[in-house]
C-alpha cells in the first residue's frame, strides 16, 4: 500500500440554525413529506464526539474537512481542551459554494445526497480519504488498512438482491398511478443505492452497505462524473432528497467491484435508531451491551433530537468515556449524575 496521506471529510448541518431554517423554508412546499424532515436537520452536537473519536482512534488522517453551510461548528474551544496539543490546522471548514463549483445555480441545497456526489471537489483533498457523517464515530483505534488494502478502498457491508428493492419502488408508482396515493413517502436507504449500482451495471445484486464511515478513491468518483455529466447534475438538481437521486455511494461500490476490488469487511457497527422507540434508556442500553460484547469499531446515532434530554445525556456520557473526552457543555443536564448506562 502507497503511503499516501489519508483525509477524513464530515458533512455537517446546523438545523437549529434560524438563519438557516429561514433558508430551507423558502424552498419547501407544500408537496414534501413532512415526516422526518426536521429530526434529518437536528444538531444535538454530535459533530463534537464524531472529530473527537477521529483525533482520538484515527492518528493516520492528515486532516478532516468540515463540509457546511455558511456555518462553522462551534467545537474547537473544547477539542482544544480534551487534546490540548493537537493541530488546529488539521480542521478546515469547506463552504458548499467550495465543493459545487460550476453548479451554484443548485444552491442552497438541503440534500445529503446532493452534497456527498459533490465532495471530491474539495480543494486539496488526499486522493484516498474517508466520508463520515457528523452522527458516525470510531470507538476503538483504527490504522490505514481497515479502510484501504492494496490502494482499494475497504468496502463494508454484504451482498443482496437488487430485485427486492425494484420491486418496492414499482409497487409506489403502481399505486400512485391507479390510487393518486403516494405510499412509501421516503425513498428507502437500500433505494439510494441500488439506483446508484443501477448507474454502473445492472446485476442482479448490489453491494448494501451501512452507516459506517466510508472509504473512497477520490480519482475514481472525479473521473466517472467527468464522463458522466448528466448523472452528477441529475443528483444535485434536487434541494431536498428526491426519488430520482441515488446514492453515490452504491455508484461507487458498484464501480469498485466491477474493476476488481474484493476487499469486502463486515460492518463492525452499532447502529442506534432513536426513531419509534418507546423505552430510549432501555434501547441505549442493550445496544451499548451489544457494541462492548462484540468490540466495534464504529457507531452511528441518529435522531437523537427524538429522545428524552436525560437520556441523551447518558448516551453522550457513555460515548465521551468511550472515547476518553468530556462530555460536551451543550448536553450536560441537571440529571446527568443518574447515568444509568455502563461506562466501561
Amino acid at each position: 500500500m502507497s503511503n499516501d496521506p489519508i483525509d477524513a471529510v464530515i458533512c455537517w448541518v446546523d438545523g437549529n440554525d434560524p438563519k438557516l431554517n429561514v433558508k430551507r423554508q423558502k424552498f419547501m412546499n407544500s408537496s414534501m413529506p413532512s415526516k422526518g424532515v426536521s429530526t434529518r436537520f437536528a444538531n444535538c452536537w454530535e459533530i463534537y464526539y464524531c472529530v473527537a473519536s477521529i483525533l482520538k482512534f484515527g492518528t493516520f488522517f492528515r486532516k478532516i474537512y468540515i463540509v457546511t453551510d455558511q456555518q462553522v461548528p462551534d467545537i474547537l474551544e473544547q477539542l482544544d481542551v480534551a487534546f490540548p496539543s493537537f493541530d488546529k490546522s488539521r480542521i478546515e471548514i469547506v463552504d458548499h459554494t467550495d465543493i459545487f463549483k460550476n453548479h451554484l445555480d443548485v444552491l442552497p441545497v438541503f440534500n445529503s445526497t446532493a452534497i456527498a456526489t459533490m465532495l471530491f471537489n474539495i480543494p486539496a483533498l488526499s486522493k484516498k480519504f474517508v466520508y463520515f457523517n457528523d452522527d458516525v464515530f470510531l470507538l476503538k483505534p483504527v490504522v490505514a488498512t481497515d479502510f484501504f488494502k492494496e490502494d482499494r478502498p475497504v468496502l463494508r457491508g454484504k451482498k443482496q438482491r437488487r430485485w427486492i428493492v425494484r420491486l418496492r419502488k414499482k409497487l409506489r408508482s403502481f399505486v400512485k398511478k391507479k390510487t393518486g396515493v403516494k405510499i412509501f413517502n421516503r425513498v428507502s436507504f437500500k433505494e439510494y443505492q441500488v439506483n446508484g449500482a443501477d448507474m454502473v451495471n445492472d446485476d442482479p445484486h448490489y453491494h448494501w452497505h451501512d452507516h459506517t464511515p466510508h472509504p473512497v478513491c477520490r480519482k475514481r468518483m472525479a473521473s466517472f462524473f467527468e464522463a458522466n455529466p448528466e448523472f452528477l447534475r441529475k443528483n444535485i438538481k434536487h434541494r431536498f432528497r428526491s426519488s430520482d437521486n441515488f446514492g453515490v455511494l452504491g455508484l461507487l461500490h458498484a464501480l469498485e467491484i466491477q474493476e476488481g476490488n474484493y476487499n469486502f469487511e463486515n460492518c463492525d457497527l452499532v447502529y442506534f435508531n432513536s426513531q419509534a422507540r418507546k423505552n430510549h434508556q432501555a434501547y441505549f442500553e442493550r445496544k451499548v451491551a451489544y457494541s462492548l460484547k462484540r468490540d466495534l469499531k464504529f457507531a452511528c446515532v441518529q435522531s437523537l433530537d427524538l429522545v428524552k434530554t436525560e437520556v441523551r445525556a447518558n448516551f453522550f456520557a457513555w460515548l465521551a468515556n468511550k472515547i476518553g473526552v468530556p462530555v460536551f457543555e451543550e448536553n450536560i443536564t441537571e440529571k446527568q449524575e443518574t447515568v444509568k448506562i455502563k461506562c466501561k
